[in-house]
C-alpha cells in the first residue's frame, strides 16, 4: 500500500496551511509568512511545491502554479515593493484556486521507491524508454526518484533532454522541467525537489510525441561558438524563416550552421522571429515561453553540447510555432518603428487604450529604438498586466514580459532588438482590453493592503 510523501515537517504545516486558503485570505497569509521569516523566495517555493502535492500533472491538465512561479520570481526582481506584492498575490490565488477545480484534483503525492538498474547509464536509458512508451508513467516517477538520488542536480539535463525530444509536440514539455530546475536554483530548494520534479515527469509521460524529432533531426551537428552577431545575415534569417512553411525551420538553421554561421547570429535569428511573429499575430504569451526556454539553454554555459543543438534547432517548431504560420492569413502588417521620441508615460497610456495592440507595439518600439531604458519600459507593462488581468493572464504575460526583456539585454543589435517589448506590449494591450473584469477581485484585495494612494493605478 503506498503512502502519502513524507514531507518535511515543518514543509507540509506550511502546505497544508495553503491548501486551506481561500483567495481573500491570501493576503493576510503572506503577511504572517513574512512575519515568521519566510522569503518570498521561500513563498514562491512552497506555492510550486503544493501545486506538486495536489494537482495530478499527468495530463492532459498542468498545473501552472509547478513552474510559473519562477519567472514570476525573477521578474519581480525589476518591480517596486508594492508590485512585488501584487505579482505574488496573483501567483498564490492562481495556485489556490486550483486545488477546487474540477479538471485539477482531488489528489495527493504518495511516496515512490527508487528503481534502478545494475548501472546509471542502463537506468538513465529505462527510464527515457519508459517515458517515452506513454505507457509507464508510475514506473518514470519510481526511475526518476531512484535517478536524482543517484545524480542530484545534473538529473535536470537528463529531464532536460526528454523534454526537448517532445518540444514540437508541446512546448509545456520543456517549460515544465526547466522553470522547475529554476526555480529550485534560484530559492535553494534542490533538498526539496523531488515533488517538482515527479510533477515534471508525469507530464512528460503523458501522452508524449517524439516523431516531429525522430523524422527531423537524425543528425545534430555542433552548435557553433557565439561568436559574434552578423545582422544582415540575422535579417535575412527572420524573413527566411518567416517565410518557410512550418516544419522547414529546422532545415533553415541547420544551413545557416552549414554556412558558418556564428552562435550570436543563430540566437539572434531565433530570439527576433519568435518576437516579430508575437507582434504580427493574435497570439498570446504562449506564442514566446518555450523559446526562452530554448534561448536560455542556448545561454547557459552549463548546457551539454548536445543539447545545445537539439534547443537551438528546435527552437522555432512548438507546436504553437505551427498554429501561427497555419494562420498566416490572419496575421497584421506591423506600424511603422523609426525611432520616433516618445516618453514612457505616453506609452503607458496607449497600451491601456488599444484593443488591437498595433499602436501599442508601435509606441513601445518607438520608445527603445530611441533609446529609452528597457527595463523601465519592461516594469511598466509588468504593472500593467498584473493591474488588468486575473491571475492566468497576469503570471503569463508577467513571465513573457521577463524573457522579452532577457532577449533584449542579451542582444548586441539595437537597430532589431526592439522588436522584443513591441510585440510583448502588443500582447499586453490586447489582454488589458479583454480581462479587466478578473482582475477586480484581486486588485480590491491589493489596494486594501496599501498605505498609498492607488486611485490613478
Amino acid at each position: 500500500m503506498h503512502q502519502t510523501y513524507p514531507w518535511n515537517p515543518k514543509t507540509l504545516e506550511r502546505l497544508c496551511e495553503i491548501e486551506d486558503l481561500s483567495p481573500h485570505s491570501i493576503l493576510p497569509w503572506i503577511r504572517a509568512m513574512r512575519a515568521d521569516g519566510w522569503s518570498d523566495s521561500d513563498i514562491h517555493r512552497l506555492l510550486a511545491l503544493a501545486s506538486a502535492r495536489l494537482i495530478d500533472h499527468h495530463g492532459p491538465f498542468i498545473g501552472h502554479g509547478t513552474f510559473n512561479g519562477g519567472p514570476v520570481l525573477r521578474a519581480s526582481s525589476i518591480l517596486s515593493s508594492h508590485f512585488k506584492d501584487l505579482a505574488l498575490l496573483q501567483t498564490a490565488v492562481y495556485v489556490v484556486e486550483l486545488f477546487n477545480h474540477p479538471n485539477y484534483g482531488p489528489y495527493r503525492l504518495m511516496a515512490m521507491n527508487p528503481v534502478m538498474e545494475e548501472t546509471l547509464d542502463r537506468s538513465k536509458q529505462a527510464w527515457m524508454k519508459d517515458v517515452e512508451s506513454g505507457q509507464r508513467p508510475l514506473q518514470s516517477e519510481h526511475r526518476v526518484v531512484g535517478l536524482f538520488k543517484a545524480m542530484g542536480k545534473q538529473i535536470r539535463w537528463l529531464l532536460t533532454e526528454a523534454a526537448l525530444r517532445q518540444y514540437p509536440e508541446n512546448e509545456h514539455r520543456l517549460l515544465m522541467v526547466h522553470r522547475a530546475c529554476q526555480l529550485l536554483d534560484d530559492t535553494n530548494g534542490w533538498n526539496e525537489a523531488e515533488p517538482l520534479l515527479r510533477a515534471a515527469v508525469q507530464y512528460l509521460a503523458s501522452r508524449p510525441n517524439t516523431q516531429f524529432t525522430s523524422e527531423k533531426l537524425g543528425f545534430l551537428p555542433q552548435w557553433p561558438e557565439a561568436g559574434r552577431a552578423d545582422a544582415t545575415l540575422v535579417a535575412r534569417a527572420i524573413e527566411q524563416l518567416t517565410e518557410m512553411a512550418y516544419g522547414q525551420e529546422v532545415d533553415v538553421l541547420l544551413d545557416l550552421i552549414a554556412s558558418g554561421a556564428s552562435g550570436a547570429t543563430l540566437h539572434e535569428a531565433i530570439a527576433l522571429t519568435s518576437s516579430d511573429w508575437l507582434r504580427r499575430t493574435h497570439f498570446d504569451a504562449h506564442a514566446v515561453t518555450g523559446v526562452h526556454c530554448a534561448l536560455d539553454l542556448l545561454s547557459d554555459k552549463e548546457t551539454p553540447a548536445n543539447l545545445r543543438a537539439l534547443a537551438g534547432t528546435l527552437a522555432l517548431s512548438s507546436s504553437r510555432a505551427r498554429r501561427q504560420k497555419e494562420n498566416r492569413d490572419a496575421w497584421r502588417t506591423p506600424l511603422p518603428v523609426e525611432g520616433k521620441v516618445i516618453l514612457l508615460d505616453e506609452v503607458r497610456t496607449i497600451v491601456l487604450s488599444d484593443p488591437e495592440g498595433q499602436r501599442a507595439a508601435q509606441a513601445a518600439g518607438n520608445f527603445v529604438r530611441s533609446g529609452g531604458d528597457a527595463t523601465s519600459l519592461a516594469r511598466s507593462l509588468m504593472e500593467i498586466a498584473l493591474t488588468t488581468s486575473g491571475p492566468f493572464d497576469a503570471i503569463h504575460n508577467v513571465k513573457m514580459l521577463w524573457g522579452l526583456l532577457l532577449e533584449s539585454q542579451r542582444s548586441t543589435l539595437p537597430q532589431q532588438a526592439w522588436v522584443h517589448l513591441a510585440a510583448g506590449a502588443r500582447v499586453v494591450a490586447e489582454t488589458a482590453a479583454a480581462e479587466k473584469e478578473k482582475a477586480a477581485p484581486i486588485l480590491t484585495q491589493w489596494k486594501e493592503s496599501l498605505d498609498w494612494n492607488t486611485t490613478d493605478i
